[in-house]
This record gives structure tokens, C-alpha cells and sequence, in this order.
């Protein structure tokens, strides 16, 4: 999302980060597993690019928000305040970096 504003970003794909950085947290609370964590935050992301490019209303967003959600068996909550969604986020765009 190149020239793009993150805050922007993060609001087009709330449903989507939000599952992701709800897994984040968890995971990484539970048992700091980084190569695991790693690897759900790339699938999260390519899941991420698919919804960008060829689902961009809000429906098939969700959709792709339920798929990854019944990947890690999560259950959706709205929890995050939007601040914590941008930290969690952030966090994994850092674990994204440095193992691209």
C-alpha cells in the first residue's frame, strides 16, 4: 500500500487486522512461539493482499476476516480500542520485516 496513510490502511481492513492482531496478542502472551507467530502474520498479510486487490467491499472483506478466523480458530470479539489494533499491528509489521 504504497503512499497510502497507515491509519487509512488499518481503517479499510479493521475486521481483518483486528482478528489478526487479536491472534497476535494471544499467541504471543501464551507462549512466545515467534516462528509460529511469524508465519500466521504472513498468512494474514497475503490474506490481507487477496482482500485488497479482488475483494474490496466490505462483505468479501469479511469474508476473508472469517476464513483466516476459522484458520487459527479464533472467535471474533471487538475488544481492541483502535490504538491497541495499531500497536498490535505494528508489531507485526516489524515481525514481517525481518523475516521478508
Amino acid at each position: 500500500a504504497r503512499g497510502r496513510n497507515r491509519t487509512d490502511y488499518l481503517s479499510e481492513h479493521s475486521l481483518l487486522l483486528l482478528v489478526l492482531a487479536k491472534w497476535y496478542d494471544k499467541m504471543y502472551e501464551r507462549n512466545r512461539d515467534l516462528t509460529y507467530l511469524e508465519e500466521a502474520i504472513r498468512v494474514g498479510f497475503e490474506k490481507l493482499q487477496v482482500s485488497m486487490q479482488f475483494l474490496p467491499d466490505t462483505e468479501k472483506v469479511a469474508s476473508a476476516n472469517s476464513d483466516l478466523r476459522s484458520r487459527f480458530g479464533l472467535k471474533y470479539e471487538r475488544t481492541f480500542a483502535e490504538e491497541d489494533l495499531s500497536n498490535a499491528m505494528l508489531h507485526g509489521c516489524q515481525a514481517l520485516q525481518a523475516i521478508s
